[in-house]
C-alpha cells in the first residue's frame, strides 16, 4: 500500500500537468500501423499505439520493428542495428520472465524497457531516466522508504544539471540504491500499485508518463524550493591540506 503522502503528491502532478495537455511526444511519419483519424493529439495516439502494436511485434521475426520502437519512437539512435543487439533483445525477453535482469542488459534499460512497454503495456513500463528522476525525489520527499532507483543516464539537460545522489546524502538521511538485478521490475509493480491507488487506473503508462513530464520542470522547481546547500570556507581544514 502506497502513503497517504505519496497518493496525494501522485494527484497534485495529474492534477496540476494534465497529460492530454503535456505530453507532447511526437511520434515518427513512418508509423507501423493505421492509427484512426478521430484520435488526435500526442496523448491519445502514444496510447493507442502501446495498446495495438503487441501482436505486430509477436510476429515481427526480423526484430525491424522492435528497433522502430526504439530508434525511430523512441529516438536512440545509439542503439545500433547488429547482431549483438539482437541477443540483447532476445536476453532480455527471457529475463523479464525470471525477474531479475543481467547487467548488460540492464545498461541498455532505457532502450530495452520501451520493448517491454509495448510487448505488456499492462505490466511493464519504460524506465527512463526523467521518469526515474521523479519518482526518486518523490519516495524521498514523501515517503519513509529509502531505497531508490538506480537513474540511467539521460538526455534532459534541465534533469543532468542535478546530482540528486549527491543532495540525498548532503540532506543527512540515509539512503541506499535498489539492486539492478531486481529494479526494473521493483519499478513495474510500484507503477502499477501507484496508477491503481493514486490514478484510479489498471495502466502503468499513465504513472510513467506523469512521472517523465514532470520531470524537468515541477520537480526541478521542487528540489530548487526543498534544497539550500551551505558551504563553509572558514572551516578548518583536514590535516594535511594545510600549505
Amino acid at each position: 500500500m502506497l502513503g497517504n503522502q505519496m497518493i496525494a503528491a501522485i494527484q497534485n502532478l495529474a492534477k496540476t500537468l494534465p497529460l492530454e495537455q503535456h505530453f507532447t511526444w511526437v511520434m515518427p511519419e513512418n508509423v507501423p500501423i493505421d492509427i484512426p483519424q478521430e484520435i488526435v493529439g500526442a496523448f491519445y495516439r502514444n496510447i493507442y499505439l502501446k495498446e495495438h502494436l503487441a501482436q505486430a511485434l509477436e510476429n515481427d521475426n526480423d526484430l525491424e520493428l522492435h528497433y522502430w520502437i526504439i530508434r525511430e519512437w523512441g529516438g536512440i539512435k545509439t542503439f545500433q542495428i547488429n547482431g549483438r543487439n539482437n541477443h540483447q533483445i532476445h536476453e532480455f525477453r527471457q529475463q523479464l520472465n525470471h525477474n531479475r535482469l543481467r547487467r548488460p542488459t540492464f545498461n541498455l534499460i532505457s532502450s530495452l524497457s520501451k520493448l517491454a512497454a509495448f510487448w505488456h503495456p499492462g505490466e511493464y513500463s519504460i524506465y527512463d531516466s526523467r521518469a526515474i528522476f521523479s519518482l526518486n525525489w518523490l519516495i524521498f520527499r514523501h515517503t519513509n522508504d529509502r531505497p531508490l532507483f538506480p537513474q540511467p543516464i539521460g538526455r534532459s539537460a534541465a534533469v543532468s544539471m542535478y546530482d540528486t545522489a549527491t543532495l540525498y546524502r548532503l540532506s543527512g538521511f540515509d539512503f541506499i540504491e535498489r539492486d539492478w538485478r531486481t529494479a526494473y521490475h521493483e519499478y513495474c509493480k510500484l507503477l502499477r500499485d501507484i496508477a491503481r491507488e493514486a490514478l484510479n487506473k489498471d495502466r502503468p503508462y499513465y504513472v510513467e508518463m506523469l512521472l517523465f513530464v514532470a520531470a524537468p520542470q515541477f520537480i526541478v522547481e521542487d528540489i530548487r524550493r526543498n534544497t539550500t546547500v551551505n558551504i563553509n570556507l572558514n572551516a578548518q581544514q583536514p590535516a594535511g591540506l594545510d600549505r
